[in-house]
């Protein structure tokens, strides 16, 4: 049912790396067992592992006020209306839910993580992402109180500017809307032909196939189960996260949340091992009419720039063909962070 499909081809050059002899460089085309896109595994001569000093990048983000700290909230974000939130915008924690000023989607408010203008990779807790998540759930809640059932939940969030994130504060952005996205709408549609073909549900069978084989199942957090992708929508690696019920976002429990929340620490102190100090997350929710066959899942892909030049890791392949590379192999990430995911890792 699920196949791990790969083509494996080679290029042959005289490599002045080499003294110029003959250098036969192997490539693999690998392909997405739910989605059938291609994705290659290449070999190119990245340096995503030196270290960034990160204080530039903070100290510039504090040229201008920033709108998530603490002592500016008040001045610089938007309110609810009353009717949605009396008190205009509500916490949890040191998480704050407060409108987006320049929304995305028909629903897009966004939750600021921490009080803290900059939180590194190892700085992170639990409580503290799972107070965040917790606070989308109310939100989401909330619209379904006044009586909006919308089609598609998400909680996205680009860590750091390497991500696409225009503020360092680190923040989350809930999307609602009745029209799922081209790649929501992609799984929808491939898990709900898995279903009908084979009668089971994909991203759990997924599951169970990786754990069989270990190539590159990293373990379990509670009711959450990590692998490394066979494919990857970065140039480095795509971690899934696939949540053992059947709930919405809005229904997880707060185990649930907890027990996420442990997994993404243990995914970002490999990155910070890694040297690696941005990402993109986004948690999709099932529906009402999916929960049959597509749990609420995760996909997880670190962001960098490289070369003395701080190019960035999307090219024209990625950009104008919608072909995926990578240039790390998913088995040997998987060798790398599952140790973070045993049993007493003492991180």
């Amino acid at each position: 049912m699920i196949e791990f499909k790969s083509i494996s081809v080679a290029s042959t050059i005289l490599n002045p790396l080499k003294e110029f002899r003959e250098d036969r460089i192997e490539m693999e085309i690998r392909y997405d067992p739910l989605l059938g896109e291609r994705c290659d595994l290449s070999h190119f001569a990245l340096s995503p592992s030196e270290g960034t000093d990160l204080n530039p990048i903070i100290e510039k983000s504090l040229e201008r006020p920033c709108p998530f700290c603490p002592e500016l909230v008040d001045k610089f974000t938007p309110k609810f209306l009353p009717g949605i939130f009396p008190e205009g915008r509500i916490n949890q924690g040191e998480a704050w839910l407060i409108p987006n000023i320049f929304p995305w989607t028909l629903h897009n408010p966004l939750v600021v993580v921490s009080s803290n203008h900059f939180v590194g990779m190892k700085e992170f807790h639990p409580v503290m992402l799972a107070n965040a998540l917790r606070l989308s759930q109310r939100y989401m809640s909330r619209i379904r109180e006044m009586g909006d059932e919308l089609n598609s939940w998400s909680v996205g969030w680009n860590y750091m500017p390497p991500s696409g994130g225009s503020q360092v504060h680190p923040h989350l952005q809930i999307m609602g809307q009745n029209y799922p996205t081209p790649l929501e709408e992609k799984v929808i549609n491939a898990s709900r032909d898995y279903h009908e073909r084979y009668g089971g549900v994909y991203f759990n069978d997924l599951v169970k196939k990786e754990k069989e084989l270990g190539l590159r199942y990293l373990g379990e957090t509670g009711d959450v189960s990590w692998i490394v992708n066979f494919v990857s929508r970065s140039w480095l690696f795509e971690i899934i996260a696939v949540f053992h019920g059947t709930g919405t976002i809005m229904e997880l429990s707060s185990k649930e949340l907890n027990d996420f929340s442990e997994g993404l620490i243990r995914v970002f102190n490999y990155c910070d091992r890694k040297n690696l100090y941005s990402f993109n997350l986004n948690l999709y929710s099932c529906n009402e009419k999916t929960r049959d066959y597509l749990p609420t899942y995760a996909r997880f892909v670190p962001r960098f720039l490289y070369s003395p030049v701080q190019a960035a890791d999307a090219s024209i392949g990625r950009i104008l063909h919608d072909w995926c590379f990578m240039f790390m192999r998913p088995e040997d990430v998987c060798k790398e962070m599952r140790p973070l995911f045993e049993e007493g890792s003492g991180l």
